[in-house]
């Protein structure tokens, strides 16, 4: 019994003390891969599952559009599947690269760990709002349906909206319903271009906010660190 007590709970605490930093960066090291690969296999079946099916994307083409309008759709297909692969590429890839970090990088204390995981989930998300506001400018531009799987994201957040996806939702699907070339250049304007605007200015804000986050708990966990010595 005492053998037992031994290998089981006396030698892994010891371990744990002697070298908590690398059980933890190790842990996060595996955690981050698995999440790669689940973000990009889930972020293709999304996309591959939403092109087929009565409510898919090629029955709404064959469905509502014949002759020019369907030309416009098919390269506004083209051009935003390739925007939805880069995005979930680029989470996937982020996630992939950062996890090395935890293999590579030595951190003085546990703590800064969490700073770390911060700048890294800033990394992940910051290209989402860039690549959306994409998606609909090239929509508004082709006055056509775009490809992007809103509804199997918001079903697996739960039903999770906000009115920006909300805003993005009604300009990107808008486009298709203009009468006219005044209300086309309106709309481009106001919708796609102001669209492209906000969304590439909320990438850099993600990025900017989740790294000045990041550092200021580095700066206090340093500040409590040095009151304590």
């Amino acid at each position: 019994m005492t053998k037992v007590f031994e290998s089981l709970i006396k030698k892994p605490l010891k371990q744990l003390d002697n070298s908590t930093g690398k059980v933890f960066r190790t842990s996060f090291f595996y955690i981050l891969k698995f999440l790669a690969v689940v973000v990009l296999i889930l972020g293709f079946y999304l996309i591959i599952s939403g092109l087929f099916g009565k409510t898919g994307y090629f029955a709404t083409l064959r469905g509502y559009f014949s002759g020019f309008e369907l030309t416009r759709s098919i390269i506004c297909f083209i051009l935003t599947l390739a925007l939805n692969f880069l995005m979930f590429f680029a989470v996937a890839g982020v996630l992939w690269y950062r996890a090395n970090d935890f293999k590579t990088r030595e951190f003085d204390n546990v703590l800064f760990i969490f700073p770390r995981l911060i700048k890294i989930f800033g990394e992940a998300i910051f290209l989402l709002p860039a690549i959306a506001s994409t998606i609909s400018f090239i929509a508004i531009l082709f006055a056509a349906i775009p490809y992007a799987p809103v509804d199997g994201l918001i079903s697996i957040t739960g039903g999770f909206s906000t009115s920006l996806i909300n805003n993005f939702i009604g300009n990107t699907f808008s486009a298709m319903f203009v009468q006219n070339f005044h209300d086309y250049i309106s709309l481009l304007f106001s919708g796609g271009l102001m669209g492209l605007i906000t969304g590439f200015s909320l990438s850099f804000a993600i990025l900017l906010g989740t790294y000045m986050l990041a550092e200021l708990f580095e700066l206090f966990f340093k500040f409590l660190m040095r009151k304590n010595d």
